[in-house]
């Protein structure tokens, strides 16, 4: 039985994706870096759900959810940029942690490019975050061309991309062999 749902966020969430996007933790991996208003949000989330090019994504295990995932400036069928947080109920314990961190990657990228149909995902983050810097090129992510992102101007960043062929290559084998476990599920229900 698969107990990973991968599943659009609905208007049931927006008070729980502020709660989760406003924890310190959360906040200080981000570009914005401040707490959000409740006021801030509601606009943001008006704006953003109604938006076609925009796409985010809530990862379930056994019915909590421990990840948000936000994909956006979506060209169909061609690029899009990602990014991605934790919310409280995550493992913390190394080996926990480090099990479900794949998950959420191999239900990011399979959405990106199994479900999208994507050529190319593009990421920032933080120099400042090693983590995650080093998990994205364990994942199969490349370093590009910094002036990509008009946001290294002002902030310490690498910015990465993930291709449709690299992930192609990698889904079929061992490696990717989790993904059995995620029901992605993309229509409202």
């Amino acid at each position: 039985m698969k107990n990973f749902l991968f599943r659009k966020a609905t208007d049931n969430d927006i008070w729980d994706v502020h709660a989760w996007r406003n924890a310190e933790k959360v906040r200080n991996a981000m570009l914005t870096q401040h707490e959000i208003s409740g006021e801030e949000h509601q606009k943001w989330w008006a704006r953003k759900m109604q938006d076609p090019s925009f796409s985010m994504m809530l990862l379930e295990q056994d019915g909590l959810v421990k990840a948000v995932q936000i994909f956006f400036d979506i060209q169909q069928e061609k690029t899009a940029w990602w990014a991605f947080y934790f919310t409280p109920h995550a493992p913390e314990e190394m080996g926990p942690m480090l099990q479900f961190w794949k998950m959420t990657e191999l239900a990011g990228l399979s959405y990106a490019f199994d479900t999208l149909k994507l050529d190319q995902l593009t990421c920032e983050v933080l120099l400042s975050n090693q983590g995650v810097l080093n998990w994205h090129k364990r994942f199969g992510a490349n370093v590009i061309d910094q002036s990509t992102s008009q946001n290294t101007q002002h902030y310490d960043l690498e910015v990465m991309e993930f291709t449709r062929t690299g992930y192609v290559d990698k889904r079929d084998t061992r490696w990717a062999q989790p993904l059995s476990e995620i029901t992605i599920q993309t229509e409202l229900y």
